[in-house]
């Protein structure tokens, strides 16, 4: 029968288990891009005055940006070996093809943001040492990926959270 999820036969449980994951980690990680947004304006700051930290700064934020990218991976692999082949077992069994579009669009955004972050890694893990230009630079990349990526988590929850909402109130209201 494959991957098909009628929602009679799906684990509510399980739904309901899946969306509250994605909300928390979720928050955990909107929490975590604030905090490189945060560090970010700082390393601006330090960068347009004339303390010589800048550097020390810089790699603080590169580390952060690293820890980041591999929560970020990590949430992308559950998502991906998880959550969302449930979600398409949904969508294919005609319950919900909602879930077809969303799914789609999250990839892309996932595609996007990871290359900025790559990208923002390795120009500041380059061998050269990094003036201040080149650190503005790089910084102006992590800082699109943070955009992406708080986009991105929103969009998601508008996306799936009504949707797992809607078949959970069919499936109460077939219930009763």
């Amino acid at each position: 029968m494959g991957n098909f999820y009628p929602l009679e036969h799906a684990h509510a449980e399980e739904l309901v288990r899946i969306v509250e994951r994605l909300k928390e980690e979720h928050s955990r990680l909107q929490q975590r891009l604030q905090h490189l947004l945060e560090r970010m304006s700082h390393l601006l700051v330090t960068l347009s005055g004339t303390e010589v930290d800048a550097e020390d700064v810089f790699q603080s934020l590169r580390q952060e940006a690293s820890d980041f990218m591999a929560e970020l991976e990590a949430h992308e692999a559950w998502e991906e070996q998880e959550a969302f082949p449930f979600f398409a077992g949904l969508a294919h069994s005609d319950m919900e093809p909602g879930f077809t579009m969303a799914g789609w669009i999250i990839e892309e955004d996932h595609k996007q943001a990871g290359r900025m972050l790559h990208a923002f890694l390795e120009q500041a893990g380059a061998e050269e040492e990094l003036d201040r230009v080149r650190m503005i630079k790089a910084i102006s990349l992590l800082d699109v990926a943070c955009s992406v990526l708080t986009e991105h988590l929103t969009s998601e929850g508008e996306m799936l959270f009504p949707i797992a909402d809607r078949l959970l109130k069919r499936r109460d209201g077939r219930q009763a």
